[in-house]
């Protein structure tokens, strides 16, 4: 399978929003660009701690914390594999059903899920290595996300109208229908709904507690099939606000529960984002080559310089870093949240190095190398 821009989650199919758009609260859009400072940068090369081999082509990451473990996807193996978070060794490998490639965890059963994006299912991988349970959603699985305030994990369906809400308890399938190609998605805690991302109308749905669409909210960025799609998009609990952007658009929205409030310049499409609650700022990857860090309160912008086409970041709380994969640099940058310049360049990694994970247990970054089947472990 040719790999898929999916940031581990997903691309659409065409389809009329005609109807829909003229439901969109959209308010204009505001100019608010940044003012772009770029550090000097102060580098230096480290090793890695370890590199384990997996299936093929891992795409994918999760933690359970009820029985420390980390979950890799192969999405071209179509299996998972579970490590000791403590000790990164391989515990077990778990077949799934096709090209898994997002991961989440339920806190209500302890369970694994996995999208198989080839396939029509979303496997639950239970805490020991028996037989993970298939349930048929609907086409092309794309997003995963639980929602606290109904017990379900939530899976957006690309190729459909529909996220289908499966109960953690009984696994029974709900369809939410309406949506017009539903992607990504995130929880807002302060009032228990879910944002979800619709690729073809630029706008962002809300769902409330009942599990039905309460609100349209009209976006700013345009997508153009192969390249721009809304697969990034991130609650602010701090601000009470979700920030959404789409794969290769210039633009990051900005919006409130129902209504959009601004929007703000990246200075290359965007790739990957990332919220650091410590310090109440977004990071993005674009595709110039830098990371941009934008204070979630003042909208402040600060650009950073590194290695060509970065795709996917992670926050290390520990460290104060923030690291972003260079899929076509085989190489991952750290770059100091503080003094907001790069701390450290690393090599050695794998090819085409693109999902990045924190593993909280032992304060290393795990990189999934997609190109050599392989994990590179970081010590943070």
């Amino acid at each position: 399978m040719e790999k898929s821009r999916r940031k581990h989650i997903g691309v659409a199919i065409a389809g009329s929003g005609a109807c829909l758009l003229a439901l969109l609260v959209v308010m204009p859009a505001l100019g608010f660009g940044p003012l772009y400072a770029t550090p000097a940068p102060s580098s230096a090369v480290i090793q890695l701690k370890t590199t384990l081999s997996v299936g093929k082509s891992p795409d994918g990451f999760v933690y359970n914390p009820d029985n420390n473990q980390l979950y890799v996807a192969n999405e071209g193996a179509s299996s998972v594999y579970a490590f000791n978070a403590s000790t990164d060794a391989l515990l077990f490998t778990i077949s799934v059903k096709s090209h898994p490639g997002p991961l989440a965890y339920d806190p209500a059963n302890g369970e694994v899920y996995a999208a198989d994006y080839g396939a029509s299912y979303v496997s639950i991988i239970p805490p020991t290595d028996a037989a993970p349970t298939s349930i048929k959603v609907g086409a092309t699985p794309n997003a995963l996300l639980y929602d606290p305030a109904n017990k379900e994990m939530l899976v957006s369906v690309w190729g459909t109208s529909d996220v289908a809400a499966l109960n953690s308890t009984t696994n029974a399938v709900k369809q939410i229908a309406g949506f017009n190609e539903p992607d990504a998605m995130t929880f807002d805690n302060a009032t228990n709904t879910v944002f979800v991302q619709n690729y073809n109308n630029n706008s962002v749905a809300e769902i409330g507690k009942t599990n039905k669409i309460v609100e349209w909210i009209g976006v700013d960025y345009t997508c153009n099939y192969g390249t721009d799609f809304p697969n990034m998009i991130l609650y602010d609990p701090a601000n009470k606000t979700v920030w959404s952007a789409a794969c290769g658009s210039n633009v990051v929205d900005i919006l409130n529960k129902t209504s959009y409030v601004r929007y703000l310049d990246v200075p290359g499409g965007a790739e990957s984002l990332a919220y650091d609650p410590a310090n109440s700022e977004m990071y993005l990857t674009d595709n110039s080559g830098q990371v941009t860090f934008f204070n979630s309160k003042t909208y402040a912008t600060t650009n950073v310089s590194v290695d060509a086409t970065p795709r996917n970041l992670v926050y290390d709380p520990s460290n104060q870093l923030v690291y972003v994969t260079s899929e076509g640099e085989n190489s991952v940058t750290a770059v100091n949240v503080t003094s907001v310049n790069i701390q450290l360049t690393i090599v050695g990694v794998g090819s085409e190095p693109d999902a990045i994970f924190y593993n909280s247990v032992q304060g290393t970054i795990w990189v999934g190398d997609y190109g050599t089947n392989t994990v590179s472990i970081v010590t943070s």
